[in-house]
C-alpha cells in the first residue's frame, strides 16, 4: 500500500529579511554572501497526517515497525543536465552539499509572496510580499520561539534527517519514518524544514551557491509529497501448506463487500479429519494483519501426520456488537519432501557456461 501525503502550505524565508515567498513555485536554497555578509535561505513546508491516523485508527495499518515514510522533492535541474554548474544573475547552482531537515516547533502562517526581491515602477508585475510568515515572524505578532529563522545556532537536536548532493541535481529522498510514526501516535505537527547545515550558511562566497526545487505552488506532477508505504503483503499458505513448514493460515472479514474488523481478536481451533482438537490458538496469537484481515502461524510435523485434511475454526466472532457464527474453513497439506529438496541434483540453480577462454602460450 503507497500512500502520498502532499504539502498544505510552505513557504521560503530568507536570512535578515522580510519578504516571503509562500506562493513561488520554486522554492531556492542558497547560501554564500557578499562584503562579508551571510546571506542564505531556509524552506518551511507542512503537510496534513489525518489520513494517515485514520488508517491507523481504522486498523489499517496496524504495525507501525512496518511503515516507511520518505520525504520528496523535485530538483528543478533534475531533467537537464546542462543546468550544473549553471548561473543565474549572481546566483550559481551549488555541488557537492548536504541538507538537512528539522522539526519546526510552533505555528507558522504560509506567506503571500512571490519574488525575493523589493518590486519598484521598473517592474510593476513584480509581485513583492512581507510579511508572516518570515525570517523573524511565524504568524502576525509573534517571533520564533527558538531564534530567527524558526533557530538560531545548530539545529542538531531538531535535525530529523540529512542528504549528500553530489552533483547538485539530485532530487530530495529522505526517510523522516520516526517523525510521521510520532505524528500518527499524536505528537503535535507544526511542519518540517530544510536548510544547509549551519557549516554551509556561514560560507561567504562571490556568488550564491543555490539550489531549486519545486513547491506545492507548481502546476506540473513535480509536486513535492511525503511517499508513506505499508508493507502488508499476505501470502496465505491455505492451497499450498506443506507438513513441517512455518505455514500462515488467514480470516477475510467484510461486511456488504467492505473489508470491516472484528470486535474483538478471535481464537482458533485445528481439527483433523476425525474432528478431533490437534491444536488451540487463543486470542493473544492471532494477528490482526490490516482492516478486516487475521492470520494465525501454523506448523503440522510429519509424524503427527495422521490425516491429509484439517479444519481451522475460528471462534468468538463479534462485528458491532452483532455474535456471529464460527467460520470453519479447510486446508490440506501436502508432503515435506515437496518443500524440502535435499540430495536431489535436480534442485540445483541451473548454470550457464559464459564460454571458454585460452589462454596464449
Amino acid at each position: 500500500m503507497v500512500i502520498h501525503t502532499y504539502f498544505d502550505k510552505n513557504n521560503t524565508i530568507v536570512n535578515n529579511k522580510s519578504v516571503n515567498t509562500g506562493l513561488n513555485p520554486v522554492a531556492e536554497l542558497f547560501y554564500g554572501g557578499q562584503n562579508g555578509l551571510e546571506k542564505y535561505s531556509r524552506f518551511l513546508f507542512h503537510f496534513d497526517e489525518t489520513r494517515l491516523k485514520e488508517l491507523y485508527n481504522n486498523g489499517t495499518y496496524t504495525d507501525l515497525s512496518k511503515l516507511k515514510h520518505v520525504l520528496r522533492l523535485t530538483n528543478t535541474a533534475s531533467f537537464d543536465t546542462g543546468l550544473l554548474n549553471g548561473t543565474m544573475g549572481t546566483k550559481q547552482r551549488a555541488n557537492s552539499f548536504d541538507l538537512i531537515v528539522f522539526k519546526i516547533n510552533q505555528e507558522w502562517d504560509n506567506g503571500v509572496g512571490y519574488d525575493y526581491d523589493y518590486c519598484d515602477f521598473s517592474n510593476p508585475k513584480c509581485a513583492y510580499a512581507i510579511g508572516a510568515s518570515n525570517w523573524t515572524t511565524p504568524r502576525t505578532g509573534f517571533s520564533w520561539a527558538n531564534g530567527n529563522g524558526v533557530y538560531s545556532g545548530s539545529p542538531a537536536s531538531i535535525t530529523i534527517g540529512e542528504q549528500h548532493f553530489d552533483k547538485g541535481n539530485e532530487n530530495i529522498e529522505i526517510d523522516i519514518t520516526e517523525y510521521v510514526n510520532g505524528l500518527i501516535t499524536g505528537e503535535p505537527n507544526y511542519g518540517l524544514g530544510i536548510a544547509f547545515p549551519r557549516g554551509f550558511e556561514q560560507i561567504n562566497s562571490s556568488s550564491l551557491q543555490y539550489v531549486g526545487f519545486f513547491t506545492n505552488n507548481t502546476q506540473t506532477f513535480y509536486e513535492p509529497y511525503v511517499e508513506t508505504t505499508y508493507d502488508n503483503h499476505i501470502k496465505d499458505d491455505r492451497s499450498d501448506f506443506y507438513l513441517d513448514k512455518p505455514n500462515k493460515l488467514y480470516l477475510y472479514v467484510n461486511v456488504a463487500g467492505n473489508p470491516v474488523n472484528l470486535d474483538n481478536l478471535p481464537y482458533v481451533e485445528i481439527l483433523d479429519m476425525n474432528d478431533n482438537v490437534v491444536q488451540t490458538f487463543d486470542s493473544t496469537e492471532v494477528n490482526h494483519v490490516t482492516k478486516g484481515v487475521y492470520s494465525i502461524d501454523i506448523t503440522v510435523p510429519t509424524n503427527n501426520n495422521e490425516s491429509t485434511m484439517y479444519t481451522d475454526n475460528w471462534l468468538d466472532i463479534n462485528i458491532n456488537g452483532v455474535a456471529r457464527p464460527n467460520i470453519s474453513l479447510n486446508f490440506v497439506v501436502k508432503d515435506s519432501m515437496g518443500y524440502y529438496n535435499i540430495g536431489d541434483e535436480s534442485g540445483l540453480p541451473k548454470k550457464i557456461a559464459a564460454g571458454n577462454r585460452c589462454n596464449a602460450e
